[in-house]
């Protein structure tokens, strides 16, 4: 057996009733050509045929963990990293796919360069066909500056050690790439430019405007302003994308009544200068200012 087969890698799937996809997912992992790994499914307290699912598999690789409530897919991905035994481990979306030498093209990686701890590849989409992820076209080393700048959906192994006890904050689980761009500060980095990963977005709903998914985004925002490690980051590595965060945390902090912080944030934006004018009025005149601004901006996209 080889070095490179020893090496155990621990796959978390995290899932809420999504029994009729499930499978695929689990499937494409059990077709692995690579045998080493563990795959620990999370279901996230699912009310349809999950758990009848999860039973047909007696494959001892596949490890099934219960939450007994709904707790959300950040928590379910943070229960899956307190099971992980592996010394590489991954995440992989329960209505994805991987190719059955995904494991087995990364961990060739890593064993030709000894001094890798993480290996990304691309990914494919499902219904177009296309690449799906952007910013890197050819094999080879990637820097963080590189990484912070990267666009659409890639996937990859990481050495747990990387990870450590880090985990996601529960309270911003539509903003993951926090956690992902604090593991990689240490992390030396192969890109292999290959979709080893197959994404699916079929019947997701991608755009809304309702005010519970603005108030929600809004709300993550607002936490986010606590985690000075990564805005420190993002300021340094990318300054547009550092802008639009800073530009949401202001607004988010203003709707919070977080007077004090929403003008400390707008003394660090740095973006567009109508953002900028927007976000002084919206700091001056307070969240009804806010709210009434997305209104009008609502019924005009609306009436379009």
């Amino acid at each position: 057996m080889t070095r490179v087969a020893r090496q155990l890698i621990s796959i978390v799937m995290a899932t809420y009733d999504r029994a009729a996809l499930l499978p695929r997912a689990i499937d494409s992992v059990l077709a692995q050509d690579y045998p080493a790994w563990e795959l620990i499914v999370v279901d996230d307290g699912s009310r349809d045929q999950t758990l009848s699912v999860l039973a047909g598999y007696r494959d001892p690789r596949v490890i099934v963990v219960r939450h007994e409530k709904n707790r959300g897919v950040t928590a379910s991905k943070n229960t899956g990293f307190d099971h992980m035994r592996g010394e590489w481990f991954t995440v992989l979306d329960s209505d994805d796919e991987i190719v059955p030498d995904a494991l087995s093209t990364m961990l060739a990686i890593a064993d030709a360069h000894p001094d890798v701890d993480a290996v990304s590849c691309n990914c494919r989409d499902a219904t177009t066909g296309l690449l799906c992820g952007s910013g890197l076209e050819h094999d080879g080393y990637v820097d963080l500056a590189t990484l912070a700048r990267l666009t659409g959906e890639h996937w990859g192994i990481t050495r747990h050690s990387l990870l450590g006890s880090r985990r996601f904050d529960e309270r911003i689980p539509g903003l993951e790439g926090v956690l992902w761009l604090k593991v990689s500060v240490k992390a030396r980095r192969y890109y292999v430019h290959r979709a080893l990963r197959i994404y699916h977005s079929e019947g997701q709903d991608r755009v809304s405007v309702r005010n519970e998914d603005r108030d929600r985004r809004l709300a993550m925002y607002a936490a986010l302003a606590e985690d000075d490690e990564y805005l420190t980051l993002l300021e340094r590595l990318d300054r547009e994308r550092y802008a639009t965060v800073v530009y949401f945390i202001c607004l988010a902090c203003v709707v919070a009544g977080r007077r004090g912080e929403s003008w400390r944030f707008w003394r660090r934006y740095e973006g567009p200068r109508k953002r900028g004018v927007f976000l002084f009025a919206s700091c001056a005149l307070g969240p009804r200012w806010v709210k009434a601004a997305y209104a009008v901006r609502d019924a005009v996209v609306r009436g379009r």
